[in-house]
């Protein structure tokens, strides 16, 4: 064969990029953003055994996992539409989209509805009805059945208040979610749908709710616990977002801190929170409690006995209560006030965002302050939990001949994927963008609490239960009642209850 001068050249070449490849492989460096190990392990005789090295994880500009969806880039649905039914008032039809803008996050949503609708080829039809809200009762098992009669002239997808939709036994008229033939698009494993909600609304195989990123309502009804920077530092405090981070807030941290502090006036509190649920409510979640569990494919109540559960509903009323009296650095208030925003209130719990009025005082603040999560029962628990409370919006796919579940499935897997990726982080920043909110850290807690928002199987469908969670926690940690004294006061009608229940899934 003949050999050129420039094939000498570029042999040459070859062989001295194949020499820096191995100088560069021997040095032992790993690439810019690759995560795992390299190279492997020398045997006794010389030979090199190959470790799996592993995959890098992508990112985005804000630190997030880059997450594809599970719909085909070409998909369309040409001129066809969608229906959404869902309850009034700016603060559920939000999630959504508004037709007046009035923030960051507003302008994000439209922007992503419009990159969906136009993607996907569709129109979207939205409605609002108050038959869906959390007091409707026997009117929103009335509207749904009414919406499935209507047929095309009903809506696709119904969205309503969380404690309501899951209590009014209509899941006869919706698609299970876990039917892919129905469902081909909706990939409920992926990280934007809510892991934690899932597995717990999941009975005996069927699905019929689902939450997401899309959910903005979900954070808004988050609780947490508000910290007052100023007041912390003044206890020689000033690293709580590392004690965050490295999972040291519990239940002891904060009573320790309570105990720390001694209000300088009568107008100034350790704790402030609302007695109606947040108070009690938050730490159910928090220290990811359960009173119904799946075993061997049943069902079974998980009270009795459960000492976790006693002492976990004791230390909360010890933690407001001294005997039957308040602490004195307690302040229990009935609805919502301004305690802490003016500076009030070393601690309070309560939902992440009850709306503008509430952001903005927050945003306003003259002391420096925190968003963390509710504290962990125990450093035994090892992940922090987060309750959201009941009002948040629940949605559901109707199951009627007329409803394109196909293209269903595709629309709400593009919008909980695209709310992760543009709505989440624009949400974050929007609600840490304060005058005196400026850590990075907080960022990263924000979306610990976001990750851990948890539910409990007897918490989503309460109605059904005889309101099982409420009734026997806040007996205990509002009401000083022994658990297992309120447990016995209810049992009956709640195993009555658990086995309608259970009937009611096997047979659908």
């Amino acid at each position: 064969m003949k050999t050129t001068k420039m094939g000498l050249r570029v042999g040459a070449l070859a062989l001295a990029l194949l020499l820096l490849l191995g100088l560069v492989a021997c040095s032992g460096k790993k690439p810019s953003g690759q995560t795992g190990t390299t190279g492997g392990t020398n045997g006794a005789d010389g030979s090199r055994t190959e470790e799996p090295t592993e995959a890098p994880v992508e990112t985005d500009e804000w630190g997030q996992e880059i997450l594809k969806d599970n719909v085909p880039s070409d998909l369309r649905f040409e001129g066809e539409e969608i229906k959404i039914v869902t309850r009034p008032r700016e603060l559920w039809i939000r999630e959504f989209g508004l037709e007046k803008q009035s923030d960051k996050v507003d302008e994000e949503i439209y922007f992503r509805n419009y990159r969906i609708e136009a993607r996907l080829g569709i129109s979207v039809k939205m409605s609002t009805s108050n038959d869906l809200t959390a007091t409707a009762g026997e009117k929103l098992k009335n509207f749904v059945r009414t919406q499935y009669e209507a047929g095309q002239y009903g809506a696709d997808i119904v969205v309503g208040a969380a404690d309501g939709m899951a209590g009014a036994e209509v899941w006869n008229w919706f698609v299970n979610l876990n039917d892919s033939a129905k469902m081909p698009y909706l990939d409920t494993t992926r990280r934007y749908w809510n892991q934690n909600y899932i597995r717990a609304a999941e009975v005996y195989g069927n699905l019929y709710y689902i939450i997401g990123d899309l959910n903005l309502s979900v954070w808004d009804r988050t609780m947490v616990t508000f910290a007052n920077l100023n007041t912390l530092a003044s206890i020689g405090v000033d690293n709580i977002f590392d004690t965050v981070l490295n999972k040291g807030w519990t239940l002891e941290y904060m009573e320790q801190l309570l105990r720390s502090y001694v209000p300088t006036s009568e107008d100034k509190y350790g704790l402030h929170s609302i007695s109606a649920s947040e108070a009690w409510d938050a730490f159910y979640g928090a220290f990811r409690l359960n009173m119904l569990e799946q075993r061997d494919n049943d069902y079974v109540l998980n009270i009795s006995g459960n000492e976790r559960l006693a002492k976990a509903s004791s230390r909360v009323h010890s933690l407001y209560y001294q005997g039957s009296n308040l602490y004195s650095n307690v302040l229990l208030t009935k609805t919502y006030d301004d305690t802490f925003v003016n500076g009030n209130a070393l601690f309070e719990i309560d939902v992440l965002s009850s709306g503008a009025s509430q952001t903005a005082k927050l945003r306003n603040m003259v002391d420096k302050y925190a968003i963390l999560p509710i504290p962990m029962y125990d450093s035994q628990q090892g992940d922090y939990g987060a309750m959201a409370q009941d009002a948040y919006n629940l949605m559901a796919v109707m199951n009627t001949a007329t409803t394109n579940t196909t293209l269903v499935s595709a629309y709400l897997e593009l919008m909980s994927a695209e709310s992760y990726a543009k709505v989440r982080p624009i949400y974050v920043k929007e609600m840490l963008t304060g005058r005196n909110l400026a850590d990075s850290r907080n960022v990263k807690v924000m979306n610990m609490i976001f990750d851990s928002v948890y539910f409990d199987t007897a918490v989503i469908y309460s109605k059904q239960l005889e309101s099982i969670s409420q009734t026997l926690w806040r007996a205990t940690t509002r009401d000083g009642v022994e658990i297992s004294t309120a447990y016995a006061s209810i049992e009956s009608k709640l195993n009555a209850a658990l086995s309608v229940f259970k009937n009611a899934y096997m047979t659908n």
